[in-house]
């Protein structure tokens, strides 16, 4: 299942926690996240005595597959840095999926410059599937795979480190990310 929606078109639904978003960039970072977002990020809502302790377990992160897509370093920023994107592939790309208010969603669109959401289903180790939003990058942001920037490339494989991302996977990481010309 895939969709496409302009980021800030999403409608607002009855509850502030409506959305689960996946993170395959710098994203995955927490401190970004929480650095981004403040308030807004749900998963530090999980430490609220409020809510109920069933409640807290689907609140937090959780690795996700998101079949037949890599990431490649494809989304050019006017500033003329090379940005993670999802493409379609034979091979699966791994995240995360942090739950997200609307307005938490109208935040990350501020600092997602060049993308666009679309809604795309992914998969916990489970089989449990979940319908999440993913910024992708716009056609006028899109181009020829280049080098991401070293400082950006970290920030990617510390966050996928702390989220558990299989080793391996972080190695193709660095492998794209390494072979590209930019």
């Amino acid at each position: 299942m895939s969709s496409n929606l302009n980021a800030g078109s999403v409608e607002k639904t009855n509850t502030a926690m409506d959305h689960w978003y996946f993170a395959y960039g710098s994203n995955l970072l927490l401190e970004q996240m929480r650095n981004r977002l403040g308030a807004e990020f749900v998963a530090d809502q999980a430490n609220d005595p409020e809510i109920t302790e069933q409640a807290t377990s689907n609140l937090g992160p959780r690795m996700v597959t998101l079949p037949k897509h890599r990431v490649d370093f494809s989304m050019l920023s006017t500033n003329g840095l090379y940005y993670a994107n999802i493409v379609p592939a034979d091979e699966d790309a791994l995240g995360v999926i942090y739950r997200c208010s609307f307005r938490g969603l109208e935040l990350l669109d501020t600092f997602e410059a060049g993308y666009q959401r679309v809604i795309k289903q992914v998969y916990d180790a489970a089989g449990q599937a979940y319908d999440a939003m993913v910024y992708v990058a716009n056609p006028e942001s899109f181009s020829k795979s280049g080098k991401p920037s070293p400082e950006y490339l970290n920030r990617i494989l510390q966050g996928g480190r702390a989220h558990q991302l299989p080793e391996e996977y972080l190695n193709q990481i660095i492998a794209t990310a390494s072979c590209r010309v930019g």
